[in-house]
């Protein structure tokens, strides 16, 4: 019996390193060198997310290495662009909207600032999502009185409202709450083998809803995200600003072998939904298919492993989105 138990034991241990040596259930900030990141946990204190006023943030990861500048309002931005400033347009949306995977100089808001001359404020950040960026905008940003508000709006903004809800999130007293966290979180965080048989063999999501509660949580997450942009948009209308919401493909979309639960067209779904609401909402992945029209050159704008685009994808997304705003 000990030795059958010894043999078991040894192979699960064979079987764990094999699997965290593939890097096949490894989380994206593990990819990057960092640590593991349970996304019940908000990374940020107080209920505006953003980064510590007038600091300046190194990002490390395995692909790529910036020194970003973060201005008095918590933002990536230069000095020179002021909330308190003439604005004319106002970005928000998470990590593609702040420029992940790119110099100070080639975010998406910089380079449209270049482009057409006009004053952009970058209230992208990492992490964000539209619930975070219609808080943002009814309590500090409609004061900027910018022209246009932009909303930049992917599928990770789904997955982000299934764990953590929408404004239920927000505490009386100030503070966030995301979503109880399933029983398992702290083996799913130490064991990549437990990670392999939860979604090889029982099916889970990476949002760890199980097969037969996929479907009904995705809905509800576009239902919550369809509400809180509508609501942006009626806010911005009653300040006389017009808003524009632009959906964007993720590229890693189009070149890794990703789990087929993954619904990524589930997000292009928002544009209708949004269009009944009278929210004007453009899908740029039609344009975005045309100019990139192989797995190659998807690779060639974006970083493989972190799964954001680059200076180049980031200059393409600049150049769409200016070719469509209405002003």
């Amino acid at each position: 019996m000990t030795r059958i138990l010894f043999a078991i034991g040894f192979f699960l241990v064979l079987t764990e390193l094999a699997i965290r040596y593939s890097g096949l259930y490894a989380q994206l900030s593990e990819k990057n060198g960092h640590s593991f990141l349970s996304l019940f946990e908000p990374t940020h204190h107080g209920q505006f997310q953003n980064y510590t006023p007038n600091d300046t943030l190194h990002i490390n990861n395995t692909e790529f290495s910036y020194l970003h500048y973060i201005d008095k309002y918590g933002f990536r931005n230069s000095n020179s662009v002021d909330m308190l400033d003439t604005i004319d347009f106002l970005a928000l949306g998470d990590s593609f909207t702040e420029g992940l995977g790119a110099p100070q100089d080639s975010s998406w808001p910089v380079l449209l600032s270049n482009l057409y001359n006009k004053r952009v404020y970058n209230a992208g950040i990492m992490g964000s999502d539209p619930v975070y960026g219609l808080k943002l905008l009814q309590e500090q940003y409609i004061r900027m009185q910018p022209k246009i508000v932009i909303f930049a709006v992917n599928y990770s903004d789904l997955t982000d409202i299934i764990i953590r809800g929408g404004e239920e999130r927000f505490l009386p007293d100030g503070g966030i709450k995301y979503k109880k966290e399933p029983w398992f979180m702290n083996i799913y965080r130490y064991s990549h083998l437990f990670r392999a048989t939860l979604h090889l063999v029982f099916q889970y999501d990476y949002m760890f809803n199980p097969p037969n509660q996929r479907e009904v949580k995705l809905n509800n997450a576009l239902d919550v995200l369809t509400r809180t942009i509508t609501d942006a948009n009626k806010l911005c209308s009653t300040h006389g600003i017009k808003m524009q919401v632009f959906i964007h493909p993720i590229p890693q979309e189009y070149y890794k072998n990703l789990d087929s639960r993954l619904d990524f067209r589930k997000i292009d779904e928002l544009q209708g939904l949004l269009s009944i609401n009278n929210v004007d909402a453009i899908n740029l992945r039609g344009q975005l298919e045309d100019t990139l029209k192989t797995s190659e050159q998807w690779k060639a704008v974006s970083w493989p492993i972190d799964g954001h685009f680059n200076s180049k994808g980031y200059q393409l997304m600049a150049t769409l989105i200016g070719e469509n705003l209405h002003y």
